[in-house]
């Protein structure tokens, strides 16, 4: 052989002795492990069921970090990761961070229940619904409108349906909050219209200790009180925290005529569920024609005059906000909320503007006041958000940059 090959093949053995004396990865200390596992262990789930592949060995030493950060999207997630918490009743999963979604349409959600449940995966999910799943195939065909509102017994079926997936879903999402309770600190949740309205009924209360950071865009923690038959009074369903120092309210077409934002400035909204809150968030402010009332009832909360007309004073008793609350950023939508296909009326314009106004004119007075409370207008998106044609008109407008800044904060990906 040339004295070349030689050297090149010294030069590899060389290369692959350095190799060898490189420490494996079960060389490392169950200390080092155990660190670098916990920052591998915040993709939603993921990393986490991976390593548990590895070996007995590796299986252990991640198993705390492997549901640090989990994120859900539909009611099938849902189930599934409530259904894995219910089969280990001693498992403390050491939750974090927490996101709560669901898909485009609820018609999507539908059909993946229907298709689980066809193929055995949902056990006896629609015991009580026989043929339900090949109803809803069918209907894939009609369109999400007769879907969801039409008069066709067979949306009608379907109707019945997606009422009783709610009230799964939102028993999913007590049962999984209540379990990862001790540990949770980011909450990010973002829910179709009927898994709201279904959580706008819950009557049990809530403790989530050491919640740091929440952002709801369907009116969560508030609800209904249990107490008033006729539904005209809104509370909310979480114990005081002083822990929660970060709020951020979405506003969405998934409110409730009996439950709106605003209810968050009434005495059991913001003031007794975060005592001690720091930073108040706003976004998509000018949605909906609920938002009008939203920059009175902050200005009220802080004890900033401005003028407002009569028809819009907010329409619960407010109250002032915590002492602690230094900072308020409100983010105006890019127009009123409208249904696929349909463009806003002048009306609808005209309330939009009035609202937007009315967040500078809050702005502007609370810099004249001194307030040690400051107030921020952001500047609205350059372009609306894309909508998908075949989304339809029940469900919430795309809201993919809620999940992108839980990530960025939890470091995850979606649980499946």
């Amino acid at each position: 052989m040339s004295q070349e090959g030689n050297q090149l093949i010294g030069g590899v053995e060389s290369r692959l002795g350095s190799y060898r004396d490189m420490p494996l990865l079960l060389d490392l200390p169950t200390e080092l492990l155990e660190f670098i596992f916990s920052f591998a262990c915040t993709d939603g789930g993921r990393a986490g069921r991976s390593l548990s592949l590895v070996s007995q060995y590796v299986r252990d030493i991640s198993a705390p970090f492997k549901l640090q950060s989990i994120a859900l999207l539909g009611t099938m997630q849902l189930l599934n990761f409530s259904a894995f918490l219910s089969r280990r009743p001693s498992l403390e999963a050491g939750t974090k961070f927490l996101y709560i979604g669901h898909p485009k349409t609820i018609g999507n959600d539908l059909f993946d229940i229907a298709d689980c449940d066809a193929r055995g995966q949902t056990g006896a999910f629609w015991n009580h619904w026989p043929g339900i799943h090949e109803t809803i195939r069918e209907l894939k065909h009609l369109g999400l409108q007769e879907l969801v509102w039409g008069e066709d017994p067979r949306g009608q079926t379907a109707m019945g349906a997606l009422w009783f997936v709610s009230e799964c879903a939102s028993n999913a999402i007590f049962h999984i909050l209540n379990r990862i309770a001790p540990t949770l600190e980011v909450l990010h949740i973002n829910v179709n219209k009927h898994v709201g309205h279904a959580l706008l009924s819950r009557s049990a209360s809530l403790s989530l200790p050491h919640l740091a950071d929440l952002a709801t865009a369907n009116c969560f923690p508030m609800r209904f009180n249990v107490n008033d038959h006729d539904f005209r009074r809104v509370e909310s369903m979480l114990v005081p925290n002083p822990q929660l120092r970060d709020l951020h309210i979405i506003e969405t077409a998934v409110c409730d005529g009996g439950c709106t934002t605003d209810a968050f400035f009434s005495v059991r909204g913001i003031a007794h569920f975060a005592p001690e809150l720091r930073t108040l968030r706003y976004s998509e402010l000018g949605a909906t024609s609920t938002s009008q009332a939203i920059p009175a009832c902050i200005a009220s909360g802080i004890g900033v005059g401005i003028d407002v007309e009569d028809d819009i004073d907010p329409p619960n008793a407010t109250v002032p906000l915590p002492k602690t609350l230094r900072d308020i950023v409100l983010k105006p939508a890019v127009g009123p909320w409208m249904q696929v296909g349909e463009t806003a009326s002048p009306l609808e314009m005209s309330r939009y503007a009035s609202v937007v106004e009315l967040a500078q004119r809050l702005t502007q007075k609370a810099l004249e006041s001194e307030s040690p409370k400051r107030v921020v207008l952001l500047p609205t998106d350059e372009k609306e958000l894309n909508k998908d044609d075949a989304a339809d008109e029940v469900y919430l407008p795309e809201l993919d940059w809620l999940l992108d800044e839980w990530l960025a904060t939890a470091h995850g990906w979606a649980w499946t």
